[in-house]
């Protein structure tokens, strides 16, 4: 923006000031002539032709190949002399000639120019060798000192190849040297600033290796010289003597500046990262800079200054779409590159319409594409900053990125040395031979290896500790891997062991490696082969519960089967003896008799069944929810004894109850478990003998019972003690009323409800003991 005031200034400086100062001081007419090339041209016969016309400004005449005359009567209307300057801006790629003229002060009227009194012919333009400069300016100026009450007339001659922009004034010498003054100043200071900008950028992309820098510092340099050789600048300060350079200087510097154009925001944008497929679109760009350069070389001026401008203002509304697009894209920074270029190209179309004499030519209009130029160059240099910004931002953030990674990697890393160090299976790395290149303190366990460097150092093939390790290194170079392979390693010392083994295969440093892992399963045989044991366990337990029930229901059941039959060989003798005739009445009374003892027997045995399926039934505590209740276990227990033992003096029992007054018991389970033990005594303890006693002591710690009991009966026969617990185990079989499920009954109600151990101990006679929380 600095820029822009800079040159909007010179503008104001150079076109402004010097009107507003001779305002009233003298007047000027002007009149303008055309003559086609293919007629004479000379002053005799401009100023002798009948098409001369007066204008109120010189204007534009576009790319016109003719010969133009500009005629100015300049008339004082101070008693004093006055010195002025009659200035042409710089006209581009022309030839400029000045001639002076002074009216005779004789009082004679004349419309003739014969008239005129000749004072001096100043031959210019850029397109000679000595472009003829009167004043130290770009632009092509003469002095003149109008006298008193005088009329002074300058014939300006004009021929060149370029647009004819005749922007023609007259103004006092003081403002001459007040506008070269302000025009070398701020020119000075657009150039430099922009030439600062170029250096800066290029140390930068030098500096970061971007070459979007360099490119920006490219364009920027190359604009500044295609400024300087529009505006003049360029012939006068830097080529003065060269002017067959001068001729080509606009459209070198055009190719190039284009060039840069089209390049900079492939790689301002990066392109190349955000939208790869514009790359076609910008083939077809370059393209048309390759025709735009073949024109400049190729050509004459006049065809390729045409094509230039047809290309530019082609050229500048696709490049506009294309940032419109980006910014659809959300292409970092493309919103300041499509508003930077928006402003050239605004003021690349207003030069173009003014060239062509389709617009009025202005100061803006005029000078739009280098004002729109020196913007856009400025945003495009903001737009860098952004650039710059936006990188180090993401810099910094993939940075933090980086650093959070490094430290995440450190810690993963460092939870995977610790998995490694303490996994419970072995981890082991293989080469392409089979040999160890690492290992965990697991796997040197398994194998027994002092260490990880000593299973290295071993340097043996890995498949030799394992009894299908042709097997396994096969299948794992064949499919690459071998998952939970079940074989039997053999340790260093000899030990055998079951194991799984997976091996998969991969790369370290384009080398084949294998990751192994060693899972100890030697407890989990053992487990299985407990499991078998406990299978087959319940199997026989099965088994005996089965042969159980079918023993102890077989005989009532037999008994009734066989009662039945006689009861149907009586009634069929009976019913014989009836259709004889030959009934009588003792036959009738031996049936009667029969018959009732049959019945009693089937009762009696279907009884026994019942009482036998009602014991089983008694055996599952499964649904059972027992509830507690606040009683004195001491007086509980005794009675249950007293109870129990009611009728048997020859029983005595001892208790021995270590526990509260008052605690929170299962009553009904200390009821079932104590009765069932104390009748196990009775019928199968003292059996045979004349008497004897039941011990019984019960202790509470922090709600954990322990229960002993034991009697001096005659004890459990050894080949009974390893399955007392199971069902219609008994040493009374044959007695319907002793199935042998008691103990069972007991053992299922403290294991399955009271979630206790029960336990048969060594002894002369009876004894066990019971533990459960309350």
């Amino acid at each position: 923006m600095l820029l822009r005031c800079f040159y909007l200034i010179s503008l104001l400086a150079s076109v402004l000031l010097p009107s507003q100062a001779v305002a009233g001081d003298y007047d000027v007419e002007r009149r303008l002539l055309r003559i086609d090339a293919s007629e004479p041209s000379d002053l005799k016969a401009a100023r002798s032709h009948p098409n001369w016309q007066t204008v109120q400004d010189f204007g534009v005449h576009g790319y016109d190949n003719g010969i133009y005359w500009l005629h100015l009567s300049i008339r004082s209307n101070l008693p004093e002399t006055q010195d002025l300057v009659v200035r042409n801006l710089y006209a581009l790629h022309d030839a400029v000639d000045f001639y002076l003229f002074e009216k005779p002060t004789s009082t004679q009227p004349t419309n003739t120019h014969e008239s005129l009194n000749f004072i001096k012919h100043w031959p210019m333009g850029d397109t000679r060798k000595d472009p003829g400069w009167v004043f130290a300016d770009k632009n092509f100026a003469i002095p003149m000192e109008l006298g008193a009450k005088a009329e002074q007339q300058v014939f300006i001659r004009i021929e060149g190849m370029n647009t004819k922009m005749l922007k023609t004034e007259v103004i006092p010498y003081a403002g001459m040297q007040e506008s070269i003054h302000w025009s070398r100043l701020i020119f000075g200071a657009i150039y430099g600033i922009m030439l600062v900008m170029a250096l800066y950028n290029l140390i930068i992309g030098i500096f970061v290796k971007d070459i979007a820098y360099i490119l920006y510092a490219c364009q920027v340099t190359f604009f500044c010289f295609f400024i300087m050789s529009i505006n003049g600048d360029g012939r006068y300060y830097l080529w003065p003597d060269q002017a067959e350079f001068n001729h080509y200087a606009i459209q070198t510097f055009g190719v190039l500046y284009v060039f840069f154009i089209i390049l900079f925001p492939w790689y301002l944008l990066k392109l190349k990262q955000y939208a790869p497929n514009l790359k076609y679109f910008f083939y077809f760009l370059a393209l048309v800079e390759l025709f735009f350069a073949a024109s400049v070389l190729a050509l004459p001026y006049g065809v390729s200054m045409r094509i230039a401008v047809v290309i530019s203002m082609l050229l500048s509304p696709i490049l506009l779409c294309l940032g419109l697009y980006l910014v659809y894209r959300k292409i970092p920074v493309a919103g300041i590159y499509t508003f930077s270029w928006s402003f050239y190209l605004v003021g690349a179309t207003l030069v173009g319409l003014a060239a062509a004499n389709i617009v009025e030519m202005n100061v803006f209009t005029l000078n739009g594409g280098a004002v729109g130029g020196i913007i856009e160059q400025v945003l495009l240099s903001i737009a860098l900053a952004k650039r710059i910004h936006n990188e180090r931002q993401e810099k910094y953030t993939a940075l933090q990125h980086a650093t959070e990674s490094q430290l995440e990697a450190t810690r993963q890393k460092k939870n995977f040395q610790e998995l490694f160090e303490r996994a419970p299976v072995g981890i082991v790395t293989l080469n392409d031979k089979g040999q160890v290149t690492s290992i965990n303190p697991k796997g040197c366990e398994l194998l027994e290896f002092e260490s990880p460097q000593h299973a290295i150092d071993l340097d043996y093939n890995f498949k030799r500790f394992f009894s299908t390790g042709n097997e396994i290194s096969l299948e794992a170079r064949l499919k690459g891997k071998i998952i939970d392979h079940e074989t039997i390693i053999t340790t260093m010392s000899g030990l055998k062991r079951h194991c799984t083994i997976t091996l998969i295969e991969g790369k370290e440093n384009n080398e084949l490696v294998y990751e192994g892992y060693i899972t100890d399963i030697s407890e989990r045989k053992k487990a299985q082969s407990i499991l078998h044991a406990m299978e087959e366990e319940r199997m026989n337990s099965m088994e005996q519960l089965v042969t159980g029930v079918a023993h102890e229901i077989n005989t009532p059941l037999g008994i009734n089967l066989t009662s039945i039959s006689f009861s149907q060989a009586e009634l069929e003798r009976l019913n014989q003896d009836f259709t004889s005739g030959s009934i009588t009445k003792s036959t009738m009374e031996n049936y009667i008799q029969e018959s009732r003892h049959a019945f009693t027997l089937m009762e009696k045995s279907l009884q026994q069944i019942s009482a036998l399926v009602s014991r089983f039934k008694q055996v599952s505590f499964k649904h059972t929810v027992p509830e507690k209740q606040n009683i004195q276990l001491q007086n509980y227990i005794t009675d249950i004894f007293e109870e129990t033992l009611k009728g048997k003096q020859n029983i005595q029992f001892e208790l021995d109850i270590n526990a509260q007054d008052n605690l929170q018991v299962f009553p009904d389970l200390f009821d079932i478990i104590i009765k069932q033990l104390i009748e196990n005594s009775l019928i199968h303890g003292f059996r045979g003998q004349e008497a004897g006693r039941i011990t019984l002591s019960l202790s509470n710690d922090n709600d954990h019972i322990v229960m002993r009991y034991e009697d001096d009966g005659i004890g459990v026969d050894n080949k009974l003690k390893a399955r007392i617990f199971n069902p219609f185990v008994t040493s009374s079989r044959g007695n319907a009323n002793h199935a042998g499920l008691g103990l069972y009954r007991i053992y299922n109600l403290v294991t399955q409800v009271l979630k206790g151990n029960i336990k048969l101990l060594d002894g002369p006679g009876f004894a066990l003991s019971i533990e459960f929380d309350l």
